[in-house]
Formats: structure tokens, C-alpha cells, sequence
């Protein structure tokens, strides 16, 4: 392994222990429509498709809709 490849692979592992700590593990949907740069309304129609894993707050259908960022991520890929 190269020096370079080495310092690369490092601050990759230092990269996701600061995004895990300082990042917040669920997103909102506007959170998340912010993350992906598109419309609320896609990301919607993600969770309602089953595209997108997502948690309610509450129990109504109108409540809150919590995203994991790491759900959010496997779709960037």
C-alpha cells in the first residue's frame, strides 16, 4: 500500500467517526429533501413507496416522519 493510500484510507475512518458524532442520526423530511437536493415531495413519495425506511413520531398518519441519515445515503450512491 502507497503512503498516499494509506493517509487517504485514514482520514476516511476520521471522517465517518466525526460525521457519527456530530452529524444527527435522523433527518426530518425537509432535512432530508435538503440533503439529496430535491423536493419534499419526493421524498414523500420514497417513503411511500418503500424506497426510504422511515420512523413516525407519534401514531397518526400526520405525524412526524423521522429518516435515518444512513438510509438517506444508500440512496446518493
Amino acid at each position: 500500500m502507497q503512503y498516499n493510500e494509506a493517509i487517504q484510507i485514514q482520514l476516511n475512518r476520521i471522517t465517518r467517526l466525526l460525521e457519527s458524532k456530530l452529524l444527527p442520526e435522523f433527518l426530518t423530511v425537509s432535512e432530508s429533501a435538503e440533503l439529496l437536493r430535491c423536493s419534499k415531495k419526493h421524498i414523500r413519495n420514497l417513503t411511500a413507496n418503500g424506497s426510504l425506511k422511515f420512523t413516525r413520531i407519534g401514531s397518526s398518519i400526520k405525524s412526524n416522519i423521522l429518516i435515518r441519515r444512513k438510509d438517506i445515503m444508500k440512496l446518493a450512491k
